[in-house]
């Protein structure tokens, strides 16, 4: 999927909405700003489950995320930004051929700051993930449950369904490929 493309969702989105709220894809400069100390990776770990069973590396995140990106690697990294043209929110799609004859997409990592959470922006994320994966060729994209913070899954959960996700267990599903319906 193209920048263009990416774009051309933000400002159609913002058209109807009367927002002002901008998605693209993201990069390096921006995956450094997500685990400086008091940036987004920082606070969807402090909202998340995850802080429960193990700790937070923000040199790994950085290390794994960076090194997963590009032409050679797997995941999309998009990053959403506010009205005041602060980063606000991210979303990380893999699209993987594990075990598949078609690729599966997944948003594993998906978050948008708590005064930003009525807006447009998280049904954005979602779907420039879901418009890219359909670029790549994914039968389905699943997010889970997981996806989001601690105290929001049914929200997300909400959101997901009205943009198309059906719940499979813990994961919600959306096939982008119509040929691949009755699979």
């Amino acid at each position: 999927m193209s920048l263009g493309s990416i774009f051309s969702i933000g400002v159609l989105a913002r058209q109807r909405r009367k927002t002002h709220y901008q998605i693209r894809i993201g990069g390096e400069a921006d995956v450094h700003a997500l685990v400086a100390p008091g940036g987004l990776a920082h606070k969807f770990w402090d909202e998340s489950d995850y802080k429960l069973f193990t700790g937070f590396d923000p040199e790994r995140f950085r290390d794994t995320t960076l090194a997963s990106l590009g032409p050679e690697g797997h995941n999309i990294f998009l990053v959403g930004f506010g009205p005041d043209r602060r980063l606000v929110g991210f979303a990380l799609v893999s699209v993987l051929r594990w075990f598949t004859t078609d690729p599966i997409a997944s948003t594993y990592l998906l978050y948008v700051e708590p005064e930003h959470r009525k807006s447009i922006l998280g049904r954005m994320l979602v779907a420039a993930a879901c418009e890219i994966a359909k670029g790549e060729g994914a039968a389905a994209i699943m997010v889970g449950s997981m996806a989001g913070v601690t105290g929001v899954q049914a929200t997300l959960m909400n959101m997901l369904r009205r943009l198309g996700f059906a719940p499979l267990g813990g994961f919600a599903r959306r096939v982008l490929n119509e040929h691949l319906r009755g699979r």
